[in-house]
């Protein structure tokens, strides 16, 4: 059983599987909706600042493609598991990755 200290950000149908079915601690489980941004601030090290969206990957229900934008502009984007839908044209992560895409 999954207990901490760190917190779980994911979409609101893996949010009820971990807590419905795993019993995680609703305090510990936070929820994104696809196409919502949202800031995080890490302190390590170094300071790093993201902002980070959860887009649809239209695989198994709650699956995510996880589009990390860096405070200095990097964009980082984690697929996982996927299957492409032509409406993941309309993601604006994607769409600025092709506008910027070097021929």
């Amino acid at each position: 059983k999954y207990k901490g200290p760190a917190l779980i950000h994911c979409t609101p149908v893996t949010a009820s599987l971990l807590r419905n079915v795993h019993n995680v601690q609703e305090c510990l489980v936070v929820e994104h909706r696809y196409g919502e941004t949202w800031n995080y601030k890490y302190s390590g090290e170094e300071e790093v600042e993201a902002s980070i969206t959860f887009y649809d990957a239209n695989h198994c229900p709650g699956a995510a493609i996880v589009a990390i934008q860096l405070s200095d502009g990097k964009v980082h984007l984690h697929t996982g598991d996927m299957r492409y839908h032509p409406k993941m044209k309309a993601y604006p992560v994607l769409r600025e990755a092709i506008r910027n895409k070097k021929t």
